[in-house]
């Protein structure tokens, strides 16, 4: 198992990687995402995660300051 804590400002990443990318994590506390990955897990699977992961945290941050320059 895989936990990290994610800060407030996240809170949408869970939400954001299972129906945008269909990458369904588990919840521990509201601001820990929580991998349970396969023995099987391939490369190819670990980086599409890292990507996701990446594409929605840069989205959000994105759209954070888009708020905040309004």
């Amino acid at each position: 198992m895989i936990g990290f804590d994610v800060p407030d400002t996240l809170k949408d990443l869970k939400k954001n990687l299972l129906f945008k990318h269909h990458i369904f994590t588990g919840e521990a506390k509201p601001n820990v995402i929580r991998l349970l990955p396969s023995l099987a897990l391939t490369l190819e699977d670990a980086d599409k995660f890292l990507s996701a992961l990446r594409e929605e945290i840069s989205a959000i941050a994105d759209k954070r300051s888009a708020r905040e320059v309004s």
